[in-house]
């Protein structure tokens, strides 16, 4: 059942934000806001935000998530 509220969750857990969620915004100095599908590269977003220098290292394990239909 779709209830169309929202839900903010302010982390820091990169992994938990790409695995789960469906959108990301990410603040520094300006919002960027960009939805997430399963075959969004996270670097490719993170990058934009943070610059070149940032990479974002995804740990093979498993989503439970919003994408596998958990």
């Amino acid at each position: 059942t779709q209830r169309n509220i929202t839900i903010m969750v302010v982390s820091h857990d990169l992994t938990a934000v790409f695995c789960r969620m469906s959108r990301v915004i990410c603040v520094n100095h300006n919002v960027h806001d960009s939805l997430i599908k399963p075959d969004t590269d996270p670097n490719n977003i993170l990058k934009k935000v943070y610059g070149e220098h940032f990479h974002f290292v995804f740990h093979d394990h498993k989503c439970k998530g919003e994408f596998n239909g958990v």
